[in-house]
């Protein structure tokens, strides 16, 4: 499972809490005579507002996907205190932006990189007809809400920025420091639980991250974050029965999380209960059919239920969306020794 994924905010997602990676260089532009793109090596950056229609308002804790041309997921941020959002440090491909927020249009915009360093875009926010706004993100792990508590609110940005623009150890344990100042501040408010937990997993340290997630949970038992976020932990301490519970009830609050569905299939699998992962697989493939570990877990799937050719296009899939991802060696493999089984032979095993 790629570090975007084991917490459900990018795995590969699987989990969707998210890692953007900031770096700073300086820029030397060669010059040729005949016009030419701009250096491959010079890196790119994304910069973007983001605000609510008919509204001046920039929402914040929104999650922004970045995507290459090819749909495969390259980056998450979140948008600040004034629904800015950033990335950089990225190579001259095509990028598609996406925000996906209950209530509202999906929003994506199209950014070709190849001929310029740098690109900011404005998105909006357009209510859906009838529907009801909701006041957290329908992908995200992090509440779109922020502590009402004003010490609390700048510890929690802070902290926040840190852990998921994280690029080193020292990062991440600032990040920690500043979110248990905002937890003492507003001990109310789940999220900042939430991604305490995730600065925990981070290290991984799982009973750590247990234990102040379990204590969001006390906090705001209705907060989708801390529930998901427990199931991800118990799943790495291997209580799959108590990971699935906690994935159940997660579920519960938000029945399209994607990435639930699929942490959830991987309980199950763990308990060789392929029937009750079935389900929850093909349902995070059909919200997110561009998520690739799903279609490695459904792979597995279709394996136990012995039938090899549909596994082998699934596997396929996976690579065609993220062929250097952390399954993507095991898959490669898989496919090489499923071309030479016997079809009445052992098949191989499936990959975890």
């Amino acid at each position: 499972m790629s570090a975007s994924m084991r917490y459900g905010f990018g795995y590969g997602v699987e989990f969707r809490l998210i890692c953007v990676v900031l770096f700073c260089s300086t820029i030397a532009i060669a010059q040729n005579r005949q016009q030419q793109p701009t250096s491959a090596s010079i890196p790119r950056e994304i910069t973007g507002q983001l605000r609510v229609a008919e509204s001046s308002a920039g929402p914040a804790g929104v999650l922004i996907i970045l995507n290459r041309g090819t749909g495969m997921e390259v980056a998450r941020s979140m948008t600040d205190s004034r629904g800015r959002f950033h990335f950089q440090d990225l190579q001259a491909d095509n990028y598609e932006v996406v925000v996906q927020q209950q209530g509202y249009r999906p929003v994506t915009r199209q950014i070709d990189l190849n001929f310029t360093p740098s690109m900011f875009v404005n998105l909006e926010l357009v209510p859906l007809p009838g529907a009801r706004a909701a006041s957290e993100p329908a992908s995200g792990i992090v509440s779109a809400k922020l502590p009402a508590n004003p010490a609390a609110q700048q510890e929690f940005e802070k902290g926040q920025r840190l852990l998921l623009e994280s690029k080193d150890v020292k990062d991440t344990i600032n990040g920690i420091a500043h979110l248990e100042k905002a937890m003492k501040s507003d001990p109310a408010f789940a999220p900042t639980y939430a991604l305490l937990g995730k600065g925990y997993m981070d290290q991984q340290k799982w009973k750590e991250a247990e234990a102040v997630i379990r204590k969001g949970i006390d906090a705001d038992s209705k907060d989708f974050s801390v529930r998901f976020l427990l199931g991800v932990c118990l799943n790495q301490e291997r209580d799959f029965a108590g990971a699935a519970k906690a994935l159940l009830s997660s579920l519960e609050i938000d029945p399209k999380a994607f990435q639930a569905h699929y942490e959830l299939s991987r309980s199950y699998l763990a308990m060789n209960n392929w029937q009750m992962a079935e389900p929850h697989i093909v349902e995070a493939i059909r919200i997110e059919p561009r998520f690739a570990p799903a279609h490695v877990a459904m792979g597995n799937i279709l394996l136990k239920k012995g039938d090899p050719h549909s596994a082998q296009e699934q596997y396929k899939e996976y690579l065609k969306l993220d062929p250097s991802g952390m399954f993507a060696a095991g898959v490669r493999s898989i496919l090489d020794k499923m071309k030479t089984t016997n079809p009445s032979g052992t098949l191989p095993q499936e990959i975890h």
